[in-house]
């Protein structure tokens, strides 16, 4: 999820983004970074839903913000780096690589097939050849497969902490309300104030 506040010259755009880490990891850097487009591409963005990784043309801003992530995790000089000039034929491309490739750039298979599919280096053929058994061919290569997996970590980017702050120490907000805005961001309030271990 993301939404950009305008400021309407007064002030500055104020930015927010919001990923679910119950999704694999490959897929939470590739919605940070459509999220990203709409945050600071889009014209008249105010909120978005997660439709990240859909590559659905009818929804052209939607589909831009795919098209952005995609360039973004998996820039072409990057995959010509990576991928050995005879598999950037046709159809060439093998297991291997794409196992490399993913690790390397640590993106989803979806993501990577939809880029090389883009790029004319893969047919739907191929696409649908490698878009399933994911998990298990890392696994039979030798790769860790924590990018296929969620985090569930609670990460914090940003000042949201010190803004709450800032209101609690003005007054605007109650003990409790600051409290529990910490809780949000999965701080054990108890443990850190009463040193609880």
């Amino acid at each position: 999820m993301a939404i950009r506040i305008n400021g309407n010259g007064a002030s500055v755009d104020k930015y927010f983004m919001l990923i679910n880490t119950a999704l694999p990891y490959a897929k939470q850097r590739f919605t940070a970074c459509h999220e990203l487009y709409h945050l600071l591409y889009q014209k008249d963005f105010k909120v978005s839903q997660n439709n990240a990784g859909l590559f659905n043309k009818k929804e052209e801003e939607e589909y831009n913000a795919d098209l952005f992530a995609a360039y973004l995790l998996l820039p072409e000089m990057g995959l010509k780096e990576l991928v050995p000039a005879v598999e950037q034929q046709v159809d060439k491309i093998t297991l291997a690589t794409l196992l490399k490739v993913e690790q390397n750039f640590l993106c989803s298979r979806a993501a990577l097939l939809t880029r090389l599919k883009e790029l004319k280096w893969i047919t739907k053929k191929t696409f649908d050849l490698y878009k399933n058994n994911v998990v298990n061919s890392a696994i039979e290569y030798g790769y860790n497969t924590q990018l296929y997996y969620p985090t569930y970590q609670t990460e914090l980017v940003g000042d949201y902490n010190l803004k709450a702050r800032e209101l609690y120490d003005m007054g605007r907000i109650s003990q409790a309300k600051y409290y529990s805005l910490l809780m949000d961001m999965e701080i054990n309030v108890s443990q850190e104030v009463y040193g609880e271990e």
